[in-house]
């Protein structure tokens, strides 16, 4: 029983700069959402977040659009509405057009997802040094204006970035422990983050480059 206790405590203390980094991403999550729902925080247009509301409210009402390709092109890129109207189902019940509450939730999920593409940004810069380095890179992040610059758009942008953060997590796990699925994962990300954003693409050729030089 000693053993195990000085085992598990000689394993924790190996690995606090990963749950210091844990803790520091559910404190600033608490004050950015307390933020939004008390609306002290100011994160876009009204009128752009409604509208993009009312078209999420719409796949979430009427999910089989969701799978339209006519749907896609007339709303491209598509995966954001297609995310966003899961999200609208899970704290929306059927009918409700409070849009209030709707562009709250769509900031709550906006906010969440740029905190976890953070996270995963930073543990990309662990793998690569160590995990001291990791949360260095977070609280680097969490300096920048980045959080807000992509929250202040609460659709394409922000799931894109989450979506390569994933993907760039994966190349670096890939090439650290020759992780298959890890390959795998990488380019499914990068192919919702091109779906997410067009632009992305970029990193997704980048990506293909980066693959075969390896």
């Amino acid at each position: 029983m000693l053993r195990f206790q000085q085992k598990y405590h000689a394993k924790f203390l190996k690995a606090w700069p990963y749950y210091i980094t844990i803790l520091i991403l559910l404190v600033v999550f608490a004050i950015y959402s307390y933020s939004i729902f008390t609306e002290k925080l100011y994160l876009g247009s009204f009128v752009d977040k409604g509208a993009r509301f009312l078209i999420a409210m719409q796949y979430a009402q009427e999910p089989s659009k969701a799978l339209e390709l006519s749907s896609w092109v007339a709303i491209w890129p598509p995966v954001p509405f297609i995310i966003q109207s899961f999200i609208l189902r899970l704290v929306l019940f059927q009918g409700v057009s409070d849009i209030s509450l709707g562009i709250k939730a769509i900031e709550f999920t906006s906010v969440t997802f740029v905190l976890l593409g953070l996270f995963f940004i930073s543990r990309s810069v662990a793998l690569q040094t160590n995990d001291s380095t990791g949360v260095v890179a977070f609280l680097m992040c969490l300096c920048t204006p980045l959080l807000l610059d992509l929250a202040h758009t609460p659709m394409s942008e922000v799931y894109s970035f989450f979506f390569v953060s994933i993907a760039i997590y994966s190349v670096f796990n890939y090439l650290k422990s020759n992780n298959k699925i890890s390959y795998v994962i990488a380019i499914f990300c990068f192919v919702l983050a091109y779906f997410c954003r067009t632009e992305s693409l970029l990193f997704s050729l980048i990506a293909g480059v980066f693959f075969d030089c390896t």
